[in-house]
């Protein structure tokens, strides 16, 4: 439960320490949790690798998001960065799905989260104009997020039952979106909210909808191996 938490409460501290702003903590913290994720994928894919897997996908979030701000002939890489992201993405929710959808879900955990406030950001006048001038003042709103996130993982852990699972994964994401209307509902407004929510939601349970076509693929492909093996016997 306190590895499923660790990246959570550091990225959370990243805000509360007032570190977001050093290139030298982003670059450590982006290598350290690439670097955890990559042993604990290679070392049997533990519970606690996918919120790891998770925040090593943000980088990608955020080298997207900034590509908004190039200047308009740049438009051709976005075209190829969007398919180039969701085959990285996809390939590694299908592999979490072979495990369990819950652990793709809790993958997947902080992206509409992180997302979400970018947006946010970017509606209030520019990522980037955001980020110089008043993140400061959002700081412990963004670190009371993700430390919820990380409860959110905890109990997940600890619950037993699928169904607590899934409610852990949802309850609290919802409450962070609360949170970030009410930090932010000059810019998002009631519509945001709602696409912001609808949004968070798809990509949490879209796991649930995809396992049942990857584990049908599975059990047509050892049916597959089956019957050959039995015509070569």
């Amino acid at each position: 439960a306190g590895l499923a938490a660790l990246p959570h409460l550091l990225f959370a501290f990243l805000f509360t320490l007032h570190l977001w702003d050093s290139p030298v903590w982003l670059v450590v913290f982006s290598l350290a949790t690439l670097g955890t994720a990559v042993f604990g994928w290679r070392h049997g894919k533990p519970m606690w690798v996918f919120p790891w897997l998770g925040y090593s996908m943000l980088p990608l979030l955020v080298a997207g998001l900034f590509l908004l701000f190039l200047p308009p002939w740049t438009y051709l890489a976005i075209l190829a960065y969007i398919p180039l992201f969701c085959f990285l993405v996809g390939a590694l929710t299908i592999q979490a799905i072979k495990r369990d959808w819950l652990y793709a879900s809790l993958m997947l955990l902080p992206l509409p989260i992180a997302g979400g406030w970018l947006i946010a950001f970017q509606l209030q006048g520019g990522l980037v104009n955001y980020f110089g001038q008043h993140i400061n003042t959002m700081e412990p709103w963004i670190a009371l997020s993700f430390f919820t996130l990380a409860l959110t993982a905890v109990t997940f852990v600890r619950f037993r039952r699928r169904r607590l699972k899934t409610g852990a994964l949802l309850t609290p994401e919802l409450i962070i979106l609360v949170l970030m209307a009410l930090t932010m509902k000059s810019v998002l407004g009631f519509l945001g909210l709602l696409l912001l929510a609808v949004f968070a939601l798809a990509i949490l349970l879209s796991p649930a909808l995809i396992e049942r076509r990857v584990r049908r693929g599975i059990m047509r492909g050892i049916m597959i191996e089956d019957g050959a093996e039995a015509d070569l016997s």
